[in-house]
């Protein structure tokens, strides 16, 4: 049952944030287009792809205006989970 459960609970994440990834998106590209571009980051960082989607997403809700594009949005979140990594968190 924890499996079943752990397995509905990452489902249900995943879902969620492509749902805030979907309010995002802009030069009207797609949610798939930047899941790519997330998940090269979170390659190139050594970080969760996940815990990478779901701070752009977050990101790009509460500080969207900061960014030019959602490229710079992806590379300052590869920039901070590449500190990351580095100081040992």
């Amino acid at each position: 049952m924890k499996g079943l459960s752990a397995a509905t609970g990452l489902s249900d994440e995943l879902a969620s944030t492509k749902a805030r990834l979907e309010l995002i998106v802009d030069d009207g590209g797609s949610v798939d287009a930047l899941q790519k571009k997330i998940y090269a980051s979170a390659q190139n960082a050594r970080a969760s792809y996940t815990d990478t989607m779901a701070t752009v997403a977050k990101l790009g809700l509460v500080a969207g205006k900061a960014f030019s594009n959602n490229d710079e949005l992806v590379k300052f979140s590869e920039l901070v989970n590449k500190n990351f990594v580095v100081g040992g968190a």
